[in-house]
């Protein structure tokens, strides 16, 4: 009775799909970023930058599912990294625009 249950939200099954979760948006972002730049004409450069972490991510993605080693913080990182490049998308894209 000493032994301590893992609450049902940290089991194996949900991290796995956790992680498909996350190649899946990669997999969508990336996807609508290229396009978007061969279909309405938007810089090349700047939009393949912002698409970046998202291939990053896919790659981890694909390479822990592989490996089966799944976490939770590789999930929550990539949740705060796509949540910081949607915010700040058209920000950024601007700014590589007239910087490179």
């Amino acid at each position: 009775m000493s032994e301590q249950k893992k609450a049902p939200i940290f089991s194996e099954s949900y991290t796995i799909s956790g992680t498909k979760i996350v190649l899946i948006f990669a997999g969508v972002f990336t996807f609508m970023k290229i396009f978007a730049i061969f279909s309405s004409g938007l810089w090349l450069v700047p939009n393949l930058l912002v698409a970046l972490p998202a291939v990053l991510m896919g790659i981890i993605a694909v390479y822990l599912l592989k490996t089966n080693q799944t976490n939770w913080w590789f999930i929550v990182i990539a949740f705060i990294v796509f949540v910081s490049v949607r915010m700040n998308e058209a920000d950024w894209v601007i700014w590589l625009n007239n910087n490179l």
